[in-house]
């Protein structure tokens, strides 16, 4: 399966100047940083002139950011995700991982067997997320200790 590449357009006004970046992305965005706006464009799909506020529309719920982490090791089929990931419903797994696969995040292989077999794997910019990820746990374990031994 090959990896489609569309183009983020970022135009930015008070420069004049219009820079487009190649992303490993299914979709084209669009962002206007003049007026920090997001515009659609024939058809694409719109995202938030602010960098954070985009990183949060791709990864900001619960599941996506457990799905990257467990995919960072490497590729799981659905079974596996789903035990890795912990409590999550069948339905909501496939939901996020079709979103993420929409997204440009996840890959997705299906084989031609009986049974099938699907498996998934993080894409280039998914696994770009690791910095984000290990910042997280990072962030998240040193919060824990100051949780189990507060300073008074």
């Amino acid at each position: 399966m090959s990896e489609t590449k569309n183009v983020v357009k970022v135009n930015n006004s008070s420069t004049g100047l219009a820079n487009d970046s190649d992303v490993n992305v299914n979709n084209a965005y669009n962002v206007n940083m003049a007026d920090g706006k997001a515009n659609e464009d024939s058809g694409a799909k719109s995202l938030p002139a602010c960098p954070v506020e985009t990183t949060m529309t791709l990864i900001g719920n619960k599941w996506t950011v457990l799905i990257v982490r467990d995919l960072l090791q490497g590729t799981k089929r659905f079974s596996e995700l789903r035990r890795s990931v912990g409590n999550v419903s069948q339905k909501v797994l496939t939901s996020n991982l079709r979103e993420m696969e929409a997204d440009g995040l996840v890959n997705r292989k299906v084989y031609a067997e009986v049974p099938p077999r699907v498996e998934y794997s993080l894409t280039e910019t998914g696994r770009s997320l690791k910095t984000v990820i290990d910042a997280m746990r990072t962030w998240g374990t040193g919060y824990q200790q100051a949780m189990l031994h507060p300073v008074d």
